[in-house]
């Protein structure tokens, strides 16, 4: 009975101490009184002590046996004008002007005469026929000592061959253009994969050193107990396969050295590297440029075009001088002078002046016409070739410059993405560590692995977007007609910020 009031007056007492909380507030009790908001939750300061004595723990590096020779700093600058002044290729193409403009001055040069000295003796036995008709038998000899001009010119070949070597002069400096243009790319994207593989070698450093840090704590741990050998086993393949990729990307910084070296023409056991720190994005050409005026200015300025363009016009002049060929006539005129003298026998005597003129205009029908109807229906069909790989350049023009400007677009827009998962992914990989010093279930080997792989990959990844918006951006401005020489001048570097890509080790 005394437990049934009991409840029955808690019963009622309860709502009536909810009630007076409600109106009167908390009782004043001594610890509630000055209470301040809990801090936000964090690790403990012996495990940030514990995280910070890791990330400082910097094991030695690999062993890498390359090559031996003393690498040689160069920046972009420099290796185009070395490029300028030594490439083989662009000086092949310089030479082809000067064999040019000697095949013009050979042209402009037929319309000179020769000079023939031609002195020639003549001995005569036997038979001969006088002018009047009769055959009679001779003995005499006869000396002629002197010479003269001859002018001997097909005057329609002469007039229209220069008119070409000219279009063919200026066809040439235009491909000396287009080469140039050509080499200095490669220069540059060269250039810009040395920097790729040089910042891919500090990529594997980290990774490395991750690593190592991963496989020291896994042993400590295993050590007092608390993890487990599976952990450890795992953590030292991961090791052993960031040794191997970090001497791989160090071959690779001298594979690509050596290709820059080729195309610089030095002595091939050169090791070149970059001056550059780190690879950044560079912008020459804007990104909101419209395509349509991009693709007007390479259609107007592209060397090559130029190039076939001089090229149709030659062979234009080939094909009027194939149709004027019937009706121009060739000159010939032949002067000599000198002495002449002769006699009986081997008699020279009677020695006096002689001077011999002659000059006359030929018209020639070759094969009855036939020979100058296949010749100008072939020079017809040069032309013709000329003009339709003008169409085809064009068309390979716009295509290069369409793909280059897309390319960078995509590659500009994702710099931000590429980023944001670097600074994530190196977040996680913080957080992984402190987890997994606090020695909690929650915190698990596997977890920080795959947390330094994530990292790893997100940096190669914004690498490969930077290296692929830089090579985009030059390929831009060589398919606009420009060469990269002046695209130093023009280009902006694009503030990123704090760089998310892992600076030299010291």
């Amino acid at each position: 009975m005394r437990t049934i009031i009991c409840a029955g007056v808690a019963f009622w007492l309860l709502p009536l101490a909810g009630w007076c909380q409600a109106v009167l507030g908390p009782p004043m009790s001594a610890p509630a009184i000055g209470r301040q908001p809990a801090p936000e939750k964090g690790p403990p300061p012996r495990v940030l002590e514990g995280v910070e004595k890791i990330e400082k723990y910097k094991p030695p590096l690999p062993a890498y046996r390359g090559y031996e020779a003393v690498p040689q700093p160069i920046d972009l600058a420099t290796a185009l004008q070395l490029a300028d002044g030594q490439n083989p290729e662009i000086a092949f193409a310089r030479e082809r002007i000067r064999e040019a403009l000697a095949h013009e001055d050979r042209t402009e040069a037929l319309w000179l005469p020769h000079l023939d000295i031609a002195p020639f003796w003549n001995r005569h036995d036997g038979q001969i026929q006088r002018s009047t008709g009769e055959v009679i038998t001779v003995s005499r000899s006869a000396l002629f000592v002197g010479g003269g001009p001859t002018l001997d010119v097909d005057v329609g070949r002469a007039w229209f061959a220069n008119l070409a070597a000219r279009q063919l002069t200026a066809a040439r400096q235009a491909g000396a253009d287009a080469v140039r243009n050509d080499r200095m790319l490669e220069v540059a994207l060269s250039y810009i994969d040395l920097l790729q593989a040089a910042a891919e070698v500090q990529i594997a450093i980290e990774s490395y050193e991750n690593a190592r840090r991963l496989l020291k704590v896994t042993e400590d741990q295993e050590a007092v107990g608390v993890g487990s050998t599976a952990d450890t086993t795992r953590a030292r393949t991961e090791a052993s396969i960031s040794e191997r990729e970090y001497i791989e990307a160090r071959g690779r910084v001298r594979v690509v050295a050596a290709r820059l070296t080729q195309l610089l023409n030095l002595p091939p056991d050169v090791v070149l590297l970059p001056m550059e720190p780190a690879l950044v994005p560079v912008t020459v050409i804007p990104d909101d440029a419209p395509l349509s005026e991009l693709v007007a200015q390479g259609l107007g300025y592209r060397p090559e075009l130029a190039e076939n363009r001089a090229i149709s016009r030659a062979a234009l002049e080939v094909w009027r001088g194939a149709k004027w060929a019937p009706v121009i006539p060739r000159l010939e005129v032949n002067f000599s002078a000198g002495g002449f003298g002769g006699g009986r026998n081997s008699f020279f005597g009677d020695f006096d002046g002689r001077s011999d003129f002659t000059a006359m205009a030929v018209w020639r029908l070759e094969n009855m016409g036939l020979g100058y109807a296949a010749e100008w229906r072939e020079r017809q069909s040069q032309f013709a070739q000329t003009t339709i790989r003008q169409s085809a350049l064009e068309a390979e023009v716009a295509q290069q410059i369409v793909t280059a400007a897309t390319v960078a677009q995509a590659r500009r827009q994702a710099l931000s993405a590429a980023q944001s998962a670097v600074r994530a992914a190196r977040q996680s990989y913080r957080l992984n560590l402190i987890k997994l010093i606090e020695a909690q279930p929650k915190g698990l080997p596997i977890e920080l692995l795959q947390a330094i792989q994530a990292l790893a990959r997100a940096r190669l990844d914004y690498l490969q977007v930077v290296a692929d918006y830089d090579r985009a951006q030059f390929r831009l401005y060589a398919a606009l007609g420009n060469p990269p020489t002046s695209a130093l001048e023009s280009s902006r570097p694009i503030p990123t910020g704090e760089s998310v890509l892992p600076m030299p080790r010291k």
